[in-house]
């Protein structure tokens, strides 16, 4: 077996212990025990156990960001492709029992915070895709003018915070709350006289 399928069977085994058991309950040894492998092999692989969960980690979310913009690619309509992109990032943390077993353990990995963020680059690609699709709005006439780096940065810290208070600390009506948050936006950035969508 090559280095990087091996790679990925290590990361795809560690990804389901720390989902079920946390971060700071999975072991080495356990992972390597999945594995059939002793604890000392997995070092050719890998350096630590923080760098395997963050590599996890990492494919999670760029599997999410992904998904999402996958989904409303092809969309022209800018209040459709927003509606479709929020969806498709809700919808996708829903159905995903691992990345919501990740957020349950260590909500941190949806920071509302910029400079606490431990994955910052992949979040800010995250929040470039609802930036684009803002612009884009703006740009047909649709949304109303607005500061784009301002309204992005809200938008996605309010998003991550309703991940953490639904996946993280399992507040009851996550859905709920979540399609009440999409409504007030964007009927606040449609420009008056626009078409409502609901």
């Amino acid at each position: 077996m090559k280095r990087e399928q091996k790679k990925q069977q290590i990361l795809a085994h560690a990804a389901e212990h720390f989902s079920r058991f946390s971060f700071q309950k999975t072991t080495m040894q356990d992972i390597a025990g999945q594995m059939g492998m002793t604890k000392g092999n997995l070092y050719v692989y890998f350096e630590s156990k923080d760098a395997i969960y963050r590599q996890v980690v990492e494919q999670e979310l760029i599997k999410w960001r992904t998904y999402a913009a996958a989904q409303a690619m092809d969309i022209a309509d800018p209040v459709q492709k927003l509606y479709t992109l929020c969806e498709a990032a809700f919808s996708y943390i829903h159905d995903c029992a691992l990345l919501r077993g990740l957020a349950r353990f260590d909500p941190g990995i949806f920071s509302i915070s910029r400079r606490d963020d431990r994955f910052k680059q992949i979040n800010k690609g995250a929040a470039g895709l609802l930036r684009d699709t803002l612009e884009e709005g703006m740009r047909a006439g649709v949304f109303i003018e607005m500061d784009l780096e301002i309204v992005t940065r809200y938008l996605f810290s309010t998003y991550m915070m309703l991940l953490i208070q639904g996946y993280a600390y399992q507040f009851e009506d996550v859905d709920g709350t979540y399609r009440e948050f999409l409504k007030i936006v964007v009927r606040g950035i449609i420009k008056k006289g626009g078409i409502r969508y609901d």
